[in-house]
């Protein structure tokens, strides 16, 4: 395998320690899609900077990104821009274009014919007791609807051409039907285990030897055709994990700076369930598969 180049965020991790194929990693704290596509970018430049030190003649980008987008922020914009009459595709297809221009504006500013993005894993289980450095938004089925659409977005707009874009993703393999996490691809409930890293490195030698665009488990068969729907979910406090780091759209009387109205009421963004006290009863916005 040609030498790679790891770059983003703690998800690189699962690619140590170095071996004779990873000539470097590049990490950026919780390096996102949409840091790296927006104009005037620092994270941006930064890794351009970063790949310039590099003689990178012949090797492979591997770009670690999203996680972050969809365990903590699309969940956050994605129902009130919906209420707005954004639909959910719509949104992941603007996602899915800015950052495919600026991985097209990367490989014409350093010469690299091939870079690789590395998809989300699963999304950690509702009831864990999420850390203050590791926020979520909506529930753990939510999370993982939301990394099948983005997958999906991106396998469907690469198959058309145009960017030395690949995508690489261990994601079908970690969810039931249902979308529900196997956590025994985790280490800590977000990240893949170590021991997985030959796993990993087998998914990528198909795109760094080119003769494909995409890998991933068969699974994903099962799910390009699903539909999903918004649902308004009802809940109780204790069903949660404890934490103030689980952020959810809950229909209650409680204080948010952010809020909307759609189809099945008013909602608000609130940090955590458990801020309605006990056994308190609510309301969840949720994305569900229907089919």
């Amino acid at each position: 395998m040609n030498h790679l180049i790891i770059a983003g965020d703690s998800h690189t991790g699962v690619f140590h320690p170095f071996s004779d194929e990873i000539l470097a990693r590049y990490t950026r704290g919780a390096l996102t899609m949409d840091s790296f596509a927006r104009g005037q970018s620092a994270a941006y430049k930064d890794l351009v900077e970063f790949l310039k030190s590099l003689n990178c003649k012949g090797c492979t980008l591997v770009m670690c990104l999203s996680e972050v987008d969809l365990r903590a922020h699309f969940w956050r914009d994605m129902p009130m821009l919906e209420s707005r009459g954004l639909s959910f595709d719509e949104f992941m297809q603007g996602k899915v274009d800015a950052f495919i221009a600026r991985v097209n504006q990367l490989a014409g500013e350093v010469a690299l014919a091939n870079i690789i993005l590395w998809g989300a894993p699963a999304s950690q289980l509702t009831r864990d007791n999420h850390c203050e450095e590791l926020p979520a938004t909506g529930d753990n089925m939510t999370r993982n609807a939301l990394t099948h659409l983005l997958n999906h977005c991106l396998i469907r707009t690469l198959a058309k051409g145009g960017s030395p874009l690949r995508f690489a993703t261990p994601f079908y393999g970690m969810v039931s039907d249902e979308l529900v996490t196997d956590t025994q691809w985790l280490r800590d409930g977000v990240h893949l285990k170590f021991a997985l890293k030959g796993h990993c490195l087998s998914l990528l030698q198909p795109l760094v030897e080119r003769s494909a665009m995409v890998t991933f488990s068969k699974r994903y068969d099962d799910f390009k055709a699903a539909r999903f729907e918004l649902q308004s979910l009802s809940r109780e406090s204790h069903a949660v994990g404890p934490s103030a780091a689980f952020r959810s759209w809950i229909q209650s009387g409680g204080a948010s700076s952010i809020s909307l109205n759609n189809r099945f009421g008013g909602f608000s963004l609130l940090d955590s369930p458990h801020a309605l006290g006990p056994q308190q009863a609510y309301r969840e916005l949720v994305l569900r598969r229907v089919s």
